[in-house]
């Protein structure tokens, strides 16, 4: 039985000093215990859905305490509206991370589109989270180059068993995947036991595909994987992979490369054809075996 979910909002003002334009940021609190006097939701989505009505100009800021506690079969739907910074982090700084379990669905816990060709500036930390299919997808426009968002962070994370769960499901090709998203830092997370039952090889704790560029994935840890850790696709370039730990990797390659080459498959579903990519580098990574 799914456990039911409350989420409580507070808003708090700051001004500049001899400034006529104020910065607000919101704050909204998920909580699995009830707490008297304030407004409720059951979801995550409900609570993103009501960020989008009371925002105004003078918000620059939300942000989405989660609290202690396992939240079942959660998953959301984040359209960033452009100059705002949004977040996504634990309420409290303790070693207990808030638990996300999506029980082995078919689920991506979140995904972000943004396609404004400028920064979407979403901030995801100090969560767990386990059994779903994908974790974290961050969408631009695959298609159009110029339709790309920026400046995302994911770090101090811990994901564990991503991954198809049983046999005849739809294989899982990412734990974290980009879609033209650009200058983007993943750092100081945990892959934990990242798994298909079977075509192993098509997933990848991080994919980045479709132009997306000049981003930085470093000092994570990598453990029990059997597809490549990092896979880049279609004109995604000057990628780096810095200081990671990679242990118990079953593919050859840490990092690789691939597109869908209309000229020999059939099956590419992009309108215009694929590109390689180039320029990206793992250097200064820890293996064990």
């Amino acid at each position: 039985m799914l456990k039911l979910l409350l989420l409580f909002l507070s808003i708090s003002s700051a001004s500049y000093a001899e400034s006529s334009k104020a910065s607000d940021e919101i704050q909204i609190h998920i909580a699995a215990d009830d707490i008297q006097g304030t407004p409720s939701y059951r979801t995550m989505q409900q609570a993103i859905d009501y960020s989008y009505e009371i925002t105004s100009q003078s918000v620059s800021s939300i942000k989405f305490l989660i609290h202690e506690g396992t939240y079942n079969q959660q998953a959301a739907v984040l359209r960033p509206k452009q100059g705002i910074h949004y977040e996504f982090t634990s309420a409290s700084d303790g070693e207990q991370l808030p638990n996300f379990d999506g029980e082995l669905k078919q689920l991506t816990w979140l995904r972000v589109l943004s396609a404004h060709g400028t920064g979407s500036n979403v901030y995801i930390s100090k969560l767990k989270i386990k059994n779903y299919i994908t974790a974290i997808s961050i969408e631009g426009d695959r298609e159009d180059p110029t339709k790309f968002n920026a400046q995302n962070k994911i770090f101090k994370m811990q994901f564990e068993n991503i991954g198809q769960s049983s046999l005849g499901l739809p294989p899982s090709t990412a734990v974290v995947r980009l879609v033209n998203s650009r200058n983007n830092e993943i750092y100081e997370n945990d892959f934990i036991n990242i798994k298909n039952v079977e075509s192993c090889g098509l997933l990848h704790s991080v994919y980045l595909a479709h132009h997306s560029s000049d981003n930085l994935i470093e000092r994570n840890n990598f453990t029990n994987l059997c597809g490549s850790p990092i896979r880049v696709r279609d004109d995604s370039n000057n990628n780096n992979a810095l200081h990671n730990k990679f242990n118990n990797i079953k593919n050859s390659k840490l990092m690789d490369q691939w597109f869908c080459d209309k000229s020999s498959r059939k099956d590419c579903t992009k309108s215009n054809p694929e590109l390689r990519s180039h320029s990206n580098a793992l250097d200064t990574n820890r293996i064990a075996p």
